[in-house]
């Protein structure tokens, strides 16, 4: 397949409007484009490049272009063609040969468009790593902040609780055992100076024995028996005569009734007082005042004084255990007790003293019928002691449960602490989840927030890089390449193993490289593809912009020489060139190669008169460029036809400087 013209160029620098002249003769196996520099040479290049990659130029979003195939078929930009357009120009040369200056002004080389696109998603991936990592870093500085501000309010707050408890519930409490319980706390609440001390209090205490309770009731009892005892000898009454002097002189009536029951005792009728014989009469009238129920109510009155006598004597002396014997807490309120069970013993005593004092009054007056006040002392002594067993029971229930409350106690401690410390807590928490979750998503990465995580950055990088590696070409066939395009093994390529290759200049890195060993690597690197993408199963349209440039006669020669070679499997093949030399070695080439006919152009430029702007048209090759070995006499010809018309439009057609030079040259070689 070949390309018999170019139908149409538009908007696309100086062709603007081009369309295929008439007359012109088609494209050939072989053509041969020639135009100096600025005449629009490398854009007719471009037009062939967007047939080849659909590629529209940046710089010309809006050109487009036509071709038509010797099969007749009409193919424009964007179009499929089923072979290959390889174009060698300058923009070959930018997106598939990057020379790149490293920190040791040494030079590398990065070839291939896609190595070279690889290696631009290294670089952007490789700032992106470099970003994350320091972003990465920093999170973890202040992470690592944030994580000893939080231990470091933990391990503070531990000590405190630890001597607030004194250590009585959890043994050398520490910074683990404060983070716990500040994670499963359902509520943080501080407590009163008050509530805190009697917390304090309750932990710092030991445990204490129970005590017993207070029995009194048989006691209560007898002393409420006694009482209503005393009520009914002080109302019952005993019929006698009364000898009046005893009736009146209750002790002597006391001493006289003694004396009665101890002289029948001893069956003795003698005073033992005055040694005479007691007569019949006086033991008669004594035994009338001393009647035997008399003498029974008295032995009752006795036993019944003798039994208060006892009870007062239980009363004041209730076993009541020191208050140090109770929990603190319920010290206070056990001393106010056992004060009011003294008082309330001290009045039930005196209420008893005057029940006796009754009862005496009865025995020295049996037959007079005597009452006592009513009183609430046995019951008011009763509720005191009552209100003691109760204490005991409160000391007794927390002996019970000690372990119980002096754990609650330690938890409201622990509690009140850690609530000081929950909000700087809080705060610390929301910096480190965030930094925890942003080094996630920088880490493993969020589709998202599109974000890519790290690994997946290095892995890229990675990848690209070993596909950068794997796509290169051999040193070996670079150094040869490049040995016999410049005819010295001065320049050699060396593997880096990374981005390319480095370049060495007489074994040591490179600092510098002409423009001519540039273009020579470009070339080099464009023969080398052809040669890896056409075959005899394979054939392409070759389309080669000025391979010479800025190279020296020699390497001018060794340029042409791999031109010729790269045609190998070329189905057509198009050189574009302002070098006048590479021309005669192309004409001289072609028209001796009998792969094909040939057809000779070149570019000329015109200014329209009615938009002041400059035009490129393809034209037929000047004879006088091709028949002869200089251009002496193509630049003379120019110089002779031209015709002043006092425009400069026209003016400006007219090349002074290659002209100038021209001439120069040809001086130059005629002199020679």
């Amino acid at each position: 397949m070949q390309i018999n013209r170019i139908e149409s160029i538009s908007n696309l620098g100086l062709y603007r409007n081009y369309s295929w002249a008439d007359g012109l003769p088609v494209f050939n196996f072989f053509n041969v484009i020639y135009g100096w520099n600025g005449t629009g040479k490398t854009t007719l290049s471009r037009a062939f490049s967007a047939l080849d990659n659909h590629h529209v130029p940046i710089d010309y979003p809006d050109m487009s272009a036509s071709f038509l195939l010797n099969s007749g078929k009409k193919v424009s930009v964007g179009d499929s063609i089923d072979i290959p357009v390889l174009v060698f120009n300058q923009d070959y040369v930018d997106a598939n040969v990057n020379f790149g200056q490293q920190h040791s002004k040494s030079i590398s080389v990065v070839l291939g468009e896609q190595n070279q696109a690889l290696l631009k998603t290294i670089k952007s991936d490789q700032a992106l790593l470099q970003v994350t990592d320091r972003r990465i870093g920093e999170l973890n500085d202040k992470l690592t902040v944030a994580k000893k501000s939080r231990g470091r309010e933990f391990t503070n707050v531990a000590k405190m609780i630890s001597q607030a408890t004194k250590n009585a519930v959890v043994r050398n409490y520490n910074k683990t055992n404060a983070e716990k319980a500040f994670d499963r706390a359902k509520y943080f609440q501080t407590l009163s100076k008050t509530d805190l001390s009697n917390a304090s209090q309750a932990v710092a205490q030991q445990a204490k024995v129970k005590i017993g309770p207070i029995t009194i009731q048989q006691l209560a009892t007898s002393i409420a028996d006694s009482l209503s005892s005393a009520n009914e000898l002080l109302e019952e009454t005993v019929e006698s005569k009364i000898i009046q002097r005893l009736h009146d002189n209750p002790d002597i009536a006391h001493w006289v009734g003694n004396g009665i029951e101890l002289q029948e005792k001893h069956k003795n009728d003698i005073c033992e007082f005055c040694g005479h014989r007691i007569s019949e009469q006086r033991l008669y009238q004594l035994h009338q005042h001393f009647t035997e129920a008399d003498q029974q109510l008295k032995r009752e009155i006795d036993e019944l004084i003798k039994a208060f006598e006892q009870v007062k004597n239980q009363c004041q002396n209730i076993p009541i255990l020191d208050p140090l014997h109770y929990y603190n807490e319920l010290q206070g309120e056990v001393r106010a007790v056992q004060s009011d069970i003294k008082d309330k013993a001290t009045h039930l005593v005196r209420y008893l003293d005057y029940v006796v004092r009754k009862l005496k009054d009865k025995r020295d007056d049996t037959s007079a019928s005597l009452s006592v006040d009513t009183s609430d002392t046995l019951s008011d002594w009763e509720s005191s002691i009552k209100d003691l067993n109760d204490l005991i029971e409160r000391h007794n229930a927390i002996t019970d449960n000690f372990v119980t409350k002096q754990q609650s106690a330690s938890n409201e401690i622990e509690n009140h602490y850690l609530s000081g410390i929950k909000t700087i807590v809080d705060q610390l928490d929301g910096c480190i989840k965030e930094a925890v979750d942003e080094l996630k998503d920088l880490t493993d990465g969020d589709a998202l927030k599109n974000i890519r995580g790290r690994d997946s950055i290095a892995k890229d990088i990675a990848s690209n890089l070993a596909t950068i590696s794997s796509t290169k070409l051999g040193c070996k066939n670079l150094n040869d390449a490049i040995s016999g395009f410049l005819g010295t093994r001065e320049i050699q390529f060396m593997d880096d193993r990374q981005e390319g290759f480095s370049i060495l200049r007489q074994n040591k890195p490179a600092t510098h490289l002409s423009e001519g060993e540039k273009t020579a690597i470009a070339f080099i690197f464009f023969v080398t593809e052809i040669n890896s993408r056409l075959s005899t199963s394979q054939n392409g349209i070759l389309i080669i912009d000025d391979p010479v440039s800025s190279l020296d006669s020699t390497h001018q020669f060794q340029a042409f020489s791999f031109m010729k070679k790269a045609t190998k499997y070329a189905s057509q093949v198009f050189v574009l060139t302002h070098n006048f030399n590479l021309l005669k070695l192309t004409l001289n080439w072609i028209k001796h190669d009998s792969r094909g006919k040939h057809s000779l152009y070149m570019i000329k430029n015109s200014i329209s008169e009615s938009d002041h702007q400059r035009y490129a048209t393809l034209e037929k090759l000047d004879p006088l460029l091709e028949n002869f070995e200089t251009e002496y006499q193509y630049l003379f010809g120019l110089v002779y036809s031209y015709k002043d018309n006092g425009t400069i439009e026209n003016a400006y057609t007219l090349p002074n400087i290659w002209i100038t030079s021209g001439f120069l040259r040809s001086f130059e070689v005629v002199g020679a």
